[in-house]
């Protein structure tokens, strides 16, 4: 577009223009360029018609929709622009009066908000020495954020502390239950084993006692065969006397 005439550079514009949505094909610059009339001629029309501002920056084209009357003039709808950069030409809707304005007051608002907030944090209501503002440092908040995160360490360390604690009691508490539980146990084992004790004992001295018993027999029986032996002797020699 450097290279072209101003006349060439808006008509170039123009044609750039009417490719987009923002083109209204019932335009009278589109009749115009139907009927091969000269652009001159939109003054003596009425209807919606786009203008082309010349140009005061090489890579800014400004355009205007507006709708015009012979009787009562000319009334701006909205405006465009065109960036002539280097690569490609872009064409964007340019904003309202009303809608910067609105943008402009509710950014405001919103920093005067914020900074009533910020003045409300660091005010100071002694009743001695009155109204006072203690403003605070990026680094003041930067340490007392610092002690927070080292309180709340503390906090989950301790509670570490107190749930080991809680699960040593219960580890504690289960080994005392197991252990009276296996009590009666240890003990029905003892039982057991002195009862078998018990009976080892008793059968060892039924051992001993039907040996007793059997010693006494066979002495009586030895007694009684050496007496019948003796009383039979002592028979045979008196029947031998007898006899003699």
């Amino acid at each position: 577009m450097e290279q072209l005439t101003e006349e060439e550079k808006i008509d170039e514009a123009m044609n750039l223009f009417s490719n987009t949505d923002f083109y209204d094909v019932n335009c009278n610059n589109e009749r115009c360029r139907m009927q091969g009339l000269d652009i001159s001629k939109l003054k003596m029309m009425n209807g919606l018609e786009f203008e082309v501002m010349t140009p005061v920056d090489p890579n800014v084209y400004v355009i205007k929709r507006q709708d015009r009357d012979r009787n009562s003039g000319v009334k701006l709808n909205s405006v465009y622009y065109i960036l002539n950069e280097q690569i490609t030409k872009s064409v964007y809707e340019s904003p309202s009066v009303f809608s910067l304005i609105d943008s402009k007051i509710r950014r405001s608002l919103f920093l005067l908000n914020k900074g009533f907030q910020e003045a409300s944090n660091v005010a100071n209501h002694p009743l001695k020495l009155g109204q006072q503002w203690w403003w605070q440092l990026e680094e003041d908040e930067e340490k007392e954020k610092e002690k927070e995160k080292e309180k709340e360490k503390e906090k989950e360390k301790e509670k570490e502390k107190e749930e080991q604690q809680e699960q040593d009691e219960e580890n504690d508490k289960k080994k005392e239950s197991n252990s009276v539980v296996n009590t009666p146990n240890s003990l029905l084992e003892t039982s057991g084993a002195l009862e078998n004790e018990q009976k080892d004992l008793n059968f060892k001295k039924s051992k001993t006692k039907t040996r007793k018993i059997d010693q006494d027999v066979d002495n009586l029986l030895g007694s009684i065969m050496f007496n019948l032996e003796y009383e039979t002797r002592q028979k045979k020699q008196l029947q031998q006397n007898q006899e003699n």
